[in-house]
């Protein structure tokens, strides 16, 4: 069995990899052939005051790859900000300032773990390459000119997304740190080749722009919909980066998935709850009349129709089956270059059972 570090999936990982072996996955998911498995959070009191333990996991089967999937993130959370803006964050309290987050790979053959990996990095190229996914069927196939909101983490998934499926000119960041949005630019501009432009305003990055990612963390909407040029394609990572008068301007508008495939436990001491902001749930109604990227990938749903509708995607949640076909990737590289801590599988079989 393999262990692997976020430096190792760094090395072996690319964008390209994750659209194809994403769409192939969701595609079987449309089928009915890959079957994705149900998310739950487990809360309880933490040990300080206005935190909360969270034991999250969420998992997936891929018959045709033959490998079962379980993503777990063991998390000390709070709840940072006024009642109506409140937002939940993660501590790293782990040793040296850290987060626990873990991807787990086993055979559907023999039932053996394969791979055990942190998420870090799978976690950012798996929201990258979905988002990258609708820019594929929903853009317009010369699009070329992209506003980004946000310049951290996940905002870096979205420029790699967008300059694999399209000829990307020119991209323009905004984000409320200029020092920050200016790093970033310097960054993707040198790794990626193209031409990116911090500006001082969200509607300066928007304005014109035939590509809109939204990669915040804000609890609030980020763009106005009169900013959006016809013809222009969004994403949002996040519902509450749009606002309900977009959707309103908006013609064919896709999630990621329309009914929330979770179960969520609070303990009957755990009274930390997100706020309806932050969960968006204003929108709740809406995006479970939405038609999903299942849908679009696996030819259940039309895309854009006309060349000058607006379209848009949320990519509304996480889900097990993401990791189940990236991880895939990332195991099958590793494996191919004989590279990773190798352990032996004994360790994690056994010749009891119940």
């Amino acid at each position: 069995m393999l262990i692997l570090d976020n430096e190792t999936i760094e090395r072996v990982l690319n964008m390209e990899d994750c659209l194809e072996s994403l769409e192939d996955a969701y595609r079987q998911v449309a089928e009915g052939t890959a079957i994705m498995g149900a998310r739950t959070d487990v809360l309880a009191p933490g040990e300080q005051p206005s935190t909360a333990y969270s034991l999250k996991t969420m998992s997936s089967l891929i018959p045709s790859r033959s490998v079962g999937c379980l993503r777990l993130n063991s998390d000390v959370l709070a709840w940072e900000g006024p009642p109506e803006g409140r937002r939940r964050v993660k501590l790293p309290v782990g040793p040296g300032g850290t987060w626990v987050g873990l991807v787990m790979l086993f055979s559907m053959e023999t039932g053996e773990p394969l791979v055990i990996f942190p998420d870090g990095v799978v976690q950012r190229m798996r929201v990258g390459a979905t988002s990258g996914l609708a820019v594929n069927y929903l853009a317009n196939e010369d699009a070329g000119d992209v506003a980004i909101i946000g310049s951290g983490w996940q905002a870096g998934g979205q420029a790699m997304a967008v300059c694999s499926v399209r000829p990307v000119r020119r991209v323009r960041v905004y984000s409320p740190n200029p020092t920050r949005r200016e790093a970033f630019c310097q960054e993707w501009q040198l790794k990626l080749g193209v031409q990116f432009q911090p500006v001082a305003t969200a509607q300066a990055a928007v304005e014109g722009a035939e590509i809109v990612l939204c990669a915040t963390n804000s609890m609030r909407p980020v763009l106005q919909a009169e900013w959006v040029a016809p013809g222009a394609h969004v994403g949002a990572i996040r519902l509450t980066e749009l606002s309900q008068d977009f959707y309103s301007r908006a013609g064919s508008t896709f999630v990621h998935v329309s009914a929330e495939p979770s179960l969520t436990v609070h303990t009957a001491n755990c009274t930390f709850h997100e706020s309806s902001i932050e969960r968006g749930k204003g929108q709740e109604a809406f995006v479970g009349g939405l038609p999903t990227l299942f849908d679009l990938i696996g030819g259940k749903a039309m895309g854009r129709k006309s060349c000058q509708e607006i379209t848009c995607f949320l990519n509304n949640i996480g889900l097990g089956i993401q990791f189940a076909a990236v991880g895939y990737e990332v195991w099958k590289k590793a494996h191919e270059l004989q590279i990773g801590c190798k352990l032996p599988t004994p360790w994690f079989t056994q010749t009891l059972h119940s």
